[in-house]
């Protein structure tokens, strides 16, 4: 059915210069277009990570991670605005669980360019620990997707983090890569 799609995606990322693989993770996610301007999903998502400034090699911490969202999204020419409101549900080795509420907005070129459906992107995302009711984190992300089979997507970009710690902000700079398999 065209309404309902299923997808499965594995993301991994380079830090300390792009020496260091600290995180991958994996997600899927069931969703329905309920309306050409809505679509709600349904998914969960594993995480592996390592601070790694701080954690020795191999010593991996996991995340369980459901979560439900609600897409709204938008064709203003050839610009397509989409704004994602997800609620995830955290559970974790090192912490107990957690609610936060996760707000992404994106831009991207409604048609791509070449035989790959080659797209530009710009997003911005918040994250508000609803447990807390604190704003803990922001993302800036910009970069390409492309379609590289009929169900398969690579998605390379750039990602700068802000992230509340303890009396203060600590900013990330990263290189994502990203697989997507979508029936």
């Amino acid at each position: 059915h065209e309404k309902l799609n299923l997808s499965a995606d594995v993301e991994s990322r380079f830090g300390d210069d792009m020496g260091t693989l600290y995180r991958i993770a994996a997600d899927a996610s069931l969703s329905y277009q309920l309306y050409e301007f809505l679509g709600i999903g349904l998914g969960y998502k594993q995480v592996f990570e390592r601070d790694y400034l701080g954690v020795p090699v191999g010593d991996w911490l996991r995340e369980y991670r459901p979560h439900i969202e609600a897409v709204f999204s938008v064709t203003l020419k050839s610009i397509q605005i989409s704004d994602r409101n997800m609620f995830e549900l955290r559970i974790n080795q090192s912490s107990p669980y957690g609610i936060r509420y996760r707000n992404k907005l994106g831009i991207t070129t409604s048609k791509g360019w070449t035989k790959i459906d080659i797209r530009p992107f710009v997003a911005d995302e918040i994250f508000i620990d609803v447990k807390d009711g604190e704003f803990a984190r922001n993302r800036f992300s910009s970069g390409l997707t492309a379609t590289i089979q009929q169900h398969f997507k690579l998605k390379l970009y750039y990602l700068w983090q802000a992230s509340r710690q303890p009396g203060s902000w600590e900013n990330f700079n990263i290189l994502v890569s990203e697989f997507q398999f979508a029936f």
